[in-house]
């Protein structure tokens, strides 16, 4: 490259950085985070979820809330370095867009319908921890301001970011912590929509399995306001990085929405036999059944030995006369009778 191109070079670059504008990157860790549903509650109190490795967002008759709240003490503002000249704060005019990545572990939702809303919670300093936070201590009934509505996590964002704008909120933050107004920093909370079938977790910060914690990023514009064109195409998805190790098992979530029958598996193999069980008590007896078909006769069975003479009956009335025999022969005459005496 001759002197002459390398001047032109540096004079093209020189007048770049003049007319562009001077923008600053913030990246603030998350300090608390946690999730409330009122399925971790019963009659001796709720289960404390802020040590867990998932936040969970879940529709259904026993809903599922996550809270997060970001450290902004490295911010130089009033609160945090009041020493400063309030020339040197960060202020709430100098946020162009603050945003916050969450990255999704696990979702079983899909469609249109499965969505989160997400608010600015909007109540007094330090209101809530994720050592305290449950269902029943303010989890499901703190004042919200609403920051975005209708926020689509499903199946498909399965092992990958999603990224919600919260600039009103973190310019809220801002004017409370240089004393201009706004709200004390306690947070965002995300709820499934109106009418959402949604169920998701995201990685917390005590998640070591993809150690993918909740981030606030905070564009902000350092110098004047020039115009500034339209936001640029989304670069495409880089490589995906390598599996790190895997962590130790994470607390059972709450149980998701039922999913739909799998078809019926094959009848498994008879089992053997059991052992007969004792004979049940007699049952009542039954009506007769018909009379069934005369049987053919039997052979004639022997003759019992004679009885004892019976008793001799009434003589019967006498029976018609015989007809006359025969004449018999005749008898041998008689013997001369004696003469008798003639009387006087």
């Amino acid at each position: 490259m001759t002197t002459a191109s390398k001047r032109l070079l540096l004079v093209l670059l020189m007048t770049a950085m003049i007319l562009l504008p001077s923008f600053a990157l913030a990246q603030e860790p998350v300090s608390d985070d946690t999730y409330v549903t009122s399925s971790l509650c019963n009659r001796y109190g709720c289960t404390i979820e802020g040590a867990s490795s998932s936040l969970v967002v879940q529709a259904g008759s026993s809903p599922s809330y996550t809270y997060i709240r970001f450290n902004l003490s490295g911010l130089p503002t009033g609160a945090t370095v009041p020493a400063l000249p309030s020339s040197s704060w960060i202020t709430a005019s100098m946020v162009e867009k603050a945003t916050v990545r969450l990255y999704v572990t696990a979702a079983s939702s899909s469609g249109s319908s499965s969505a989160l809303d997400v608010f600015e919670v909007n109540a007094g300093a330090n209101a809530w921890s994720e050592g305290t936070l449950t269902w029943n201590n303010g989890g499901s009934s703190f004042s919200t301001n609403p920051l975005v509505s209708g926020v689509s996590v499903s199946t498909s964002n399965n092992k990958d970011y999603v990224i919600v704008d919260v600039t009103q909120a973190v310019q809220d933050w801002l004017n409370y912590l240089n004393g201009s107004g706004g709200l004390p920093n306690n947070g965002i909370v995300l709820k499934p929509s109106s009418g959402s079938n949604i169920s998701v977790a995201f990685s917390s910060k005590e998640d070591t399995t993809y150690s993918h914690d909740p981030q606030l990023n905070i564009v902000m514009l350092g110098g004047g306001d020039p115009p500034r064109g339209p936001t640029g195409p989304t670069g495409p998805k880089g490589p995906t990085g390598p599996t790190g190790p895997t962590g130790p098992t994470g607390a059972t979530g709450p149980q998701g929405v039922a999913g739909p029958s799998g078809p019926t598996g094959a009848a498994g193999a008879a089992g053997p036999a059991g052992p007969a069980g004792p004979s049940g008590p007699s049952g009542a007896k039954g009506a007769n059944g018909p009379t069934g078909p005369t049987g053919a006769q039997g052979a004639t069975g022997p003759s019992g030995p004679a009885g004892a003479q019976g008793a001799s009956g009434p003589a019967g009335p006498s029976g018609p006369s015989g007809p006359s025999g025969s004449a018999g022969p005749s008898g041998p005459s008689g013997a001369p009778g004696a003469l008798r005496s003639c009387g006087p």
